[in-house]
């Protein structure tokens, strides 16, 4: 380059070197600076609401417009009291909107309490294996000289160390099963009645599309019949007017035709999700209950294997002393 303002421009440095790395680095670099565009948002029926917002896409302009109305749209369906055009099937997505919300709220519920259920049962696994340790412990200590004192109550305390370590483990299989027939199960059902919530939000949303489109044709036909009525000579401005209303409402004819297809899919799909999910639910706690009432029952059996030996002791109060045994031998006390 032989220009004598440009030769050394430090813009075009990069561009001109044949330095493969920088090159990309800049190339990077600028795509980068999109990010750093503080875009505004139209927040018209935003009651209060914050929803939270996507990173703005790079490329062209006419995607940057699309993600605006898509935030647009986010934020104004945000808001409760935001006028949508009324439609035949209105009583019926009412009554679904109120299945759902009861539903939603519920079932998180139901599942919280399920990882709590789950919790509670391995701790009482693990309190358990740890008193099982001490009862076996308890009946016998050692001397300082390391001879092992055994008392009367060594062979209940080791009978009950054995029960207690084993109804621990039957806790642990308990645990797990209340993870995959009940925590778990409750986990996909939150993720069913989610899907079914995006659903109606999508509805929701083609219905505000289609709502605002008509309202602004609306207005912009209002216009138009003002000019008209002024006796105003057909001009640019009247043209370009009725030009925009026929766009509008062409638009407006191809998304209202598309809240009807969506609304009457929607409508059988919700019906089947109706049943699936009550046999889901009627499966799940049939399987979990049938589970339980079978550790119940293992349990019981755990419980009274050692009440024979828990019978009142009848001790006669005979002392034993280190004297009378053999260094190697555990002494026998009557405490």
């Amino acid at each position: 380059m032989n220009h004598p303002d440009l030769i050394d421009a430090p813009c075009l440095k990069t561009f001109l070197t044949a330095d493969f790395t920088v090159w990309e680095a800049a190339k990077k670099s600028h795509g980068a600076a999109i990010d750093d565009l503080n875009l505004s948002i139209d927040s018209e029926n935003m009651v209060g609401a914050k929803p939270p917002l996507e990173s703005p896409p790079r490329g062209s302009g006419a995607r940057i417009s699309n993600w605006m109305n898509k935030i647009r749209t986010k934020v104004a369906l945000a808001g409760k009291n935001t006028p949508l055009e009324s439609t035949p099937d209105d009583d019926i997505f009412n009554d679904v909107d109120a299945y759902i919300t009861n539903l939603d709220a519920n079932i998180k519920v139901l599942h919280k309490e399920a990882e709590n259920l789950v919790k509670s049962m391995k701790q009482s696994s693990e309190t358990m294996q740890q008193m099982s340790a001490s009862f076996a412990e308890m009946g016998q200590y050692k001397l300082a000289n390391d001879v092992i004192v055994r008392t009367p109550s060594h062979s209940l305390f080791t009978k009950l160390g054995t029960n207690w370590n084993n109804l621990s483990k039957l806790g642990a299989f308990q645990e797990s099963s209340a993870t995959t027939k009940l925590e778990e199960p409750m986990e996909e059902m939150v993720r069913d009645v989610q899907s079914v919530k995006i659903a109606m939000t999508k509805r929701r949303e083609l219905l505000y599309n289609y709502s605002r489109k008509a309202a602004l044709a609306n207005s912009k036909s209002g216009q138009l019949d003002k000019l008209r009525e002024a006796g105003a000579a057909p001009d640019f401005k009247s043209m370009n007017l009725e030009d925009e209303i026929n766009t509008l409402k062409e638009e407006s004819t191809e998304l209202w035709t598309e809240v009807e297809t969506v609304s009457r899919r929607l409508s059988r799909d919700i019906e089947r999700f109706k049943v699936e999910f009550r046999e889901k639910m009627h499966s799940t706690m049939e399987s979990f209950h049938s589970i339980q009432k079978e550790y119940a029952e293992k349990f019981t059996l755990g419980w009274a294997e050692v009440l024979p030996d828990l019978k009142p002791l009848e001790t006669k109060p005979v002392q034993a002393t280190p004297e009378s045994v053999k260094a190697d031998e555990p002494i026998t006390t009557t405490i």
